[in-house]
């Protein structure tokens, strides 16, 4: 199963379309602004972002049929039908209390018997259920109540074998719920920027955590030492990613590389899951490194 709900960026049951590897970036307009963004604690991160991106699309009168820019092949109804199976799942999970791995097909979510057709029929449009956002707005809110009265500490089944609590959920699903919901907000034509506290620790999540267990082992290119330097120009964070054979290695000191990028906290993140091109961050060294990157660390 850690195959499965690990990709959460892509289709954990083989029944939603996989992002474009290949996306095509849209123009700047959508793209996270230098300064400001909403998240400055992490209190109720996973709730309030969770909220807004069903705000999002509803304040804008924007239809669930509406494609994503960054997500080529994926409408906003798509969207929700991928995070909403997530949160369902996880509820679960953290529910259990048990630690062991109880999801491992469809069948386990136990959706109403439209949602569980339109997942197997490969969610398309013609057969989206008319409760699509109902149905988001009651698993994001069933696992925000579930988070409200668990102990992070609680022991829960996870794809991380170091990190078997609930904690791990909630910071997974606040950051996986950040990245979508910026998502939501680029197609309706203005995407606000993650606060610089929240969006460095959604860099370190993601360089730590996420990428290494999950995008390097689908590269087929062995690494060769290439070193890459990320430095957060709205705070101290820096870290510094070596890339040797199939290892990817992380240290947060901030060492030499033989290519820097600097960018705000949430131009980082960004960056990271392929929603924004290198152009929008400052670059110093081999500018050649950076498409590798996705290269040796192939986004989801």
């Amino acid at each position: 199963m850690a195959s499965r709900l690990a990709t959460t960026s892509r289709s954990i049951w083989g029944v939603l379309p996989a992002r474009n590897r290949h996306t095509r970036f849209p123009r700047r307009v959508g793209s996270a602004p230098r300064s400001g963004g909403n998240e400055d604690g992490q209190g109720d991160l996973y709730s309030r972002n969770s909220r807004r991106m069903v705000r999002a699309r509803s304040h804008s009168g924007m239809d669930v049929r509406t494609p994503l820019p960054c997500c080529p092949g994926w409408t906003v109804a798509h969207l929700l039908g991928h995070l909403g199976s997530i949160y369902v799942a996880v509820n679960k999970y953290v529910r259990d209390g048990t630690g062991e791995d109880i999801v491992n097909e469809l069948e386990d979510l136990e959706l109403a018997p439209e949602f569980e057709e339109w997942f197997r029929s490969g969610s398309g449009l013609e057969q989206l259920p008319l409760s699509v956002v109902d149905w988001y707005r009651e698993s994001a809110g069933n696992l925000e109540e579930t988070f409200a009265a668990t102990d992070p500490a609680q022991r829960t089944w996870t794809w991380l074998p170091s990190n078997q609590t609930a904690e791990f959920w909630l910071r997974r699903m606040t950051h996986e719920t950040i990245i979508h919901r910026w998502d939501v907000e680029t197609a309706k034509g203005k995407a606000q920027a993650v606060g610089s506290d929240l969006a460095s620790d959604g860099v370190d999540e993601a360089l730590t955590v996420y990428q290494p267990r999950n995008c390097r082992p689908e590269s087929k290119v062995k690494g060769q030492g290439e070193t890459f330097r990320f430095e957060q120009t709205d705070g101290p964070s820096k870290w510094t990613v070596r890339l040797e054979e199939e290892d990817m290695q992380v240290s947060r000191d901030g060492e030499p590389a033989e290519v820097t990028l600097r960018g705000s906290g949430s131009e980082l993140m960004l960056f990271l899951w392929h929603r924004i091109p290198g152009g929008h961050l400052a670059i110093e060294g081999d500018v050649s490194l950076v498409e590798r990157y996705f290269e040796l660390v192939p986004p989801d």
